[in-house]
């Protein structure tokens, strides 16, 4: 049986890589070095004119410790043919703890309400619902929660000074923890 995967094995990451470079002090020269590619290669991924290759994401994310969780979201959306979320652009929300706690608040009631709203859709088969509006609306609201909650979780860590490598660690704790719990609510 063969399954087709929807991935892709390269992202474009001139969105995110300046500001992880710069949050490392690491200037293009500097990161080619510390990555053992050449400096026309960093160039080019920088401005966009080249795209990360799946095996370049470890090495580049090793390279920039610091604020480089930005840059982890940016390529596994688009590794992830957009099942992973995408950043949170800054142009239209500040990301820092203050303001994306209250959009976080918001969406997970909208969340809330969505999943309500679709309870009894979820009791029947698919085939017998006539209205899909509202489990539809629940996938949307979902889909929100886990946008601005992945980035809230980032901008914790960058808060409490974690760089990326403490906010993964943190993540295995708690995934450990919730097994060791049977995922139950705790």
């Amino acid at each position: 049986m063969t399954v087709n995967l929807i991935m892709s094995r390269t992202a474009m990451v001139n969105k995110t890589l300046p500001t992880a470079m710069w949050a490392n002090k690491m200037s293009t020269v500097t990161l080619a070095k510390k990555m053992d590619y050449s400096q026309p290669l960093i160039s080019k991924l920088r401005t966009g004119k080249a795209k990360l290759q799946f095996e370049q994401i470890e090495p580049l994310l090793e390279a920039l410790p610091k604020q480089s969780g930005y840059l982890l979201i940016d390529i596994l959306h688009q590794v992830s043919g957009g099942l992973i979320p995408s950043t949170v652009d800054s142009k239209y929300i500040f990301l820092n703890a203050s303001s994306m706690d209250n959009r976080v608040i918001e969406e997970a009631q909208q969340a809330i309400k969505a999943i309500t709203d679709s309870l009894d859709e979820f009791g029947s088969p698919v085939s017998v619902v006539k209205d899909l509006h509202d489990p539809e609306e629940a996938f949307n609201q979902m889909f929100d929660l886990i946008k601005y909650g992945l980035m809230l979780e980032i901008v914790i860590g960058d808060y409490l000074g974690w760089d990326t490598a403490d906010i993964q660690a943190r993540c295995l704790q708690r995934e450990a923890y919730l097994k060791r719990h049977k995922y139950q609510i705790v």
